[in-house]
């Protein structure tokens, strides 16, 4: 990883970063458009990641948008102000956000490469919309011996197509702030011990020992039905709790949820929530659409977000973990076929999407198989009031067969 990006390169980033929404891929149409219209390709690199490449066939400017300088704080800063921070967007429905200094530790760079062996591939659990996840451990306080598991999450050159260059330090302060906040409290929710925000480095350390992301485990075969369920009853639990508290968390994605050793699935992407002590979306995140593979249709056509975009990608995210469907490469231009494209052509109408391997555990039946699939088809109704709320969702899973014993 290389630390010290040079500054002229990301200004050049910035200069180029389309200023309109690319809604996720899908070419908008004249009526109902939300900005210029964007023409979106996409290709996927060797590494797997969907690089967006997109003309503007529109105007649009955003003179006196970006700012030459911006005040960065190093790891001797003891208490931070955000509001300190001179975000170009001041204006647009920003919260004021205060971190105690008292219940994060604030790291330096020479922290995050010593936690993780200078970011060893080795300990690399994944890649987020906006940067990398790592597995890491770091060495107990208060003792010369011994060291405990964390999980360090990274900004890196991904988020700089996507958001302002100045915008990376808020998303993580306004992550550190939401997690430490006393009113959150959701055991779906990853612990914070502390961030860096020196120069080119942007990192938040979890308290949390990593077994693999969710999109990991999702590809992986021989995982139990039990398991698998769990898993999708859980996170919907955690969707619950933040809808009722008046969040959007709107990049919901396999690979930004990460098992812990019991296999409970923790949420550690916050890049683009807005609501409850967050607030509304700023002018910045606006620019910024959901995950590509887990991006609502009805979002991508018409660019209005709310909390059933949340529902449609927790369909998504069922749909994999069930059908063991997620995307495909095709053909030599390495093009991407959708788990939606799957469940449209191929899928027969009238028949359980659960994976064959499922079906043959003792602890499948039917009646949950034509349960969850009717949930998931639901879920991604392309109609956004035709879709369950997350409460909903809770108690048909809750209703399983395979809790009822519990």
């Amino acid at each position: 990883m290389n630390l010290n990006t040079n500054r002229k390169e990301k200004d050049r980033i910035r200069e180029e970063k389309p200023t309109s929404f690319s809604n996720c891929g899908v070419m908008m149409e004249e009526e109902g458009s939300v900005g210029p219209k964007t023409k979106v390709e996409e290709e996927l690199t060797d590494s797997g990641h969907l690089v967006k490449k997109s003309s503007n066939t529109g105007s649009s400017t955003a003179g006196g948008f970006f700012l030459d300088e911006i005040e960065t704080y190093s790891s001797s800063d003891s208490d931070v102000d955000i509001d300190r921070i001179p975000l170009p967007d001041r204006a647009t429905h920003l919260k004021p956000l205060h971190i105690d200094s008292n219940k994060v530790r604030l790291f330096c760079s020479e922290d995050m490469i010593l936690y993780t062996e200078n970011f060893k591939e080795e300990n690399l659990i994944g890649n987020t919309q906006f940067g990398k996840l790592y597995r890491g451990r770091m060495a107990l306080e208060g003792t010369a011996v011994g060291s405990r598991p964390v999980t360090i999450k990274i900004w890196d050159e991904k988020s700089d197509r996507l958001v302002l260059w100045d915008e990376e330090y808020r998303m993580v302060l306004e992550e550190v702030s939401f997690l430490t906040h006393s009113d959150v409290t959701h055991q779906g929710l990853a612990k914070v011990i502390g961030y860096c925000c020196e120069g080119e480095m942007k990192a938040i350390v979890y308290d949390l020992d990593p077994r693999e992301t969710l999109d990991n485990y999702i590809k992986r075969e021989g995982v139990s039905w039990y398991e698998t369920i769990d898993i999708a009853r859980k996170f919907a639990y955690l969707l619950d709790y933040l809808h009722d508290e008046g969040y959007l968390v709107f990049n919901i994605d396999a690979a930004h949820i990460v098992l812990d050793e019991k296999c409970n699935p923790l949420l550690v992407d916050f890049g683009l929530l807005s609501g409850g002590i967050i607030g509304e979306m700023n002018f910045a995140k606006n620019f910024v659409d959901m995950s590509p593979f887990y991006c609502d249709v009805h979002y991508a056509r018409t660019g209005i977000r709310g909390q059933t975009c949340d529902v449609f990608s927790y369909g998504i995210l069922l749909l994999a973990l069930v059908a063991k469907r997620t995307y495909d490469v095709i053909g030599s231009g390495r093009k991407m076929r959708y788990s939606m494209d799957w469940l449209k052509i191929d899928h027969n109408a009238g028949r359980p999407i659960i994976h064959s391997r499922f079906m043959q555990q003792e602890d499948y039946s039917d009646d949950d198989g034509v349960k969850i699939t009717e949930l998931c088809l639901r879920c991604l109704n392309e109609k956004p009031a035709s879709r369950p709320e997350m409460d909903e969702v809770v108690r048909i899973l809750g209703s399983s067969t395979l809790f009822a014993a519990k």
